[in-house]
C-alpha cells in the first residue's frame, strides 16, 4: 500500500502513463498533477494490498487495516451512500466524525451531506422528499456508519479474506523458489517497497528488488494474485503487466547510473551495471495456493516500452501499439505547452490518426 508522501509527489508513475491512454487530458491532469481526483478503490485492490503488507511490510498492518465483518442487511446503494458520507464527515470534522449521533435528524450539516450524496446516487430515483431521504438514510445506515467509525478510516478486510491472505503469505514464504525474494540471503542485496524518482519526472514503487551477486542477476519481481495462475498470461496482456515491469526496468537502469532519489539507502556497486536484469511476476493461484513465476523476455519488455515501432522492420504486420515511452513523451509535451483541452495530436493535426491493424 503506497504511502501518502509517495502519492502526493508529482512525478508520473506507470499507472498514470497507462491511464493517459483512455482519460481525457484535462481529467488526467486533475488526478495525477493537480491531485484533485482520486482513482476508484476496488475490493480486490484491498485484498492485494493486505497480502502485500503481510509479505513485505507487516509492521504497518495494524495501522493500515481493520479486520471485521459487517453482517447487518443493508442495500448496496445505502452502503455506498453512507460510506461516502462518512468519508466527507471524517475529512471535515476529523475529531468529531464518530462522536455525532447518526440518528439525529436535526443535525443540519450532516443532513446537507446526506442529501448531496443521495442525489448523486439517485436514491429513490429523485422521487423522495428531502425529509424522507434523510430519515431513511440515517435509520438504515446507522449500524454501517458505526462500523466505519470502528474501522477509523482504515482499509476494511473481512476475517475470511484475512485468513485466505495468511494462507497465501505462508505459501509464498515457504516455497523454495519464492522464499529468497522475501528473506535476506547471503550475497544478496534485497529491497522491499523501493521507491525510485528520476530526474525526468517519473516514479515507481517496486515490490521487490533483489540483486543476486552470486548469479550476477538483478531480479525485478512484481507480486500478483490470480483466480487461476494457469491463465495468467491472458491477464498479463489485458492489464499490461509487462509494461509495468518494463517501466520498472528503466527506473532500475537509472538507479544504476546513480542519478535518482530513493526512499531507502541503496549503495549501488559498479559491477551491478554489468548484471543481467530479469523481470517477472510472482503469481499466487487462489485455487491451489501454489506460487508460479512468469518471466518476460527482452522483446516483450521492449514491445511495451517502444510499442510496435520496436518491430517495425522485422514484423511489419504487427498491430499498432504506442508503447509507454511514446505516451510519456506526449505527457511531457502536454506539460511543456500546458495544453489539456484536447489530445496533443488533435492540436497539431486537427484530428487523431487511427491504427486498427
Amino acid at each position: 500500500m503506497q504511502d501518502q508522501d509517495y502519492y502526493k509527489r508529482t512525478e508520473i508513475s506507470h499507472s498514470a502513463i497507462k491511464d493517459f491512454e483512455w482519460m481525457s487530458p484535462a481529467d488526467w491532469k486533475k488526478v495525477y498533477l493537480d491531485k484533485e481526483g482520486e482513482k476508484e478503490s476496488k475490493l480486490h485492490f484491498n485484498k492485494g494490498s493486505y497480502l502485500d503488507a503481510l509479505l513485505l511490510n507487516p509492521k504497518n498492518i495494524d495501522k493500515d487495516f481493520f479486520i471485521g465483518d459487517f453482517n447487518s442487511p443493508i442495500s448496496e446503494s445505502v452502503q455506498n451512500i453512507v460510506g461516502a458520507i462518512y468519508k466527507i464527515v471524517k475529512e471535515k470534522f476529523p475529531d468529531e466524525a464518530c462522536i455525532i449521533d447518526f440518528l439525529d435528524v436535526s443535525d443540519l450539516i450532516v443532513n446537507e451531506i446526506i442529501l448531496a450524496q443521495a442525489a448523486e446516487a439517485n436514491y429513490g430515483n429523485g422521487n423522495y422528499k428531502p425529509e424522507r431521504v434523510i430519515k431513511e438514510i440515517r435509520e438504515k445506515g446507522k449500524e454501517y456508519y458505526d462500523f466505519l467509525c470502528l474501522a477509523d478510516g482504515k482499509t476494511i478486510l473481512s476475517k475470511k479474506d484475512q485468513l485466505f491472505a495468511l494462507d497465501k503469505k505462508n505459501a509464498m514464504h515457504s516455497t523454495e523458489y519464492t522464499h529468497p525474494f522475501f528473506f535476506q540471503q547471503p550475497e544478496d542485496n534485497l529491497y522491499h517497497h523501493l521507491q525510485i524518482f528520476t530526474k525526468d519526472g517519473r516514479k515507481g514503487e517496486l515490490d521487490i528488488l533483489r540483486v543476486c551477486n552470486k548469479e550476477k542477476i538483478i531480479y525485478i519481481p512484481d507480486i500478483k494474485t490470480a483466480h487461476s495462475s494457469f491463465s495468467f498470461i491472458e491477464n498479463s496482456r489485458k492489464y499490461s503487466y509487462p509494461g509495468q515491469l518494463s517501466f520498472y526496468r528503466d527506473l532500475v537502469l537509472e538507479l544504476l547510473k546513480g542519478d535518482v532519489e530513493t526512499n531507502q539507502e541503496v549503495h549501488v556497486k559498479e559491477e551491478w551495471k554489468n548484471y543481467k536484469i530479469i523481470c517477472q511476476n510472482i503469481v499466487i493461484d487462489e485455487k491451489t495456493l501454489v506460487p508460479l513465476i512468469y518471466r518476460y523476455n527482452d522483446d516483450d519488455l521492449n514491445y511495451y516500452k517502444y510499442g510496435s515501432d520496436y518491430f517495425s522492420l522485422a514484423k511489419p504486420y504487427l498491430r499498432y501499439k504506442r508503447g509507454w515511452l511514446n505516451t510519456w513523451k506526449l505527457i511531457q509535451k502536454h506539460m511543456e505547452l500546458n495544453m489539456w483541452s484536447l489530445p496533443l495530436e488533435h492540436y497539431l493535426k486537427g484530428c487523431i490518426e487511427v491504427y486498427i491493424i
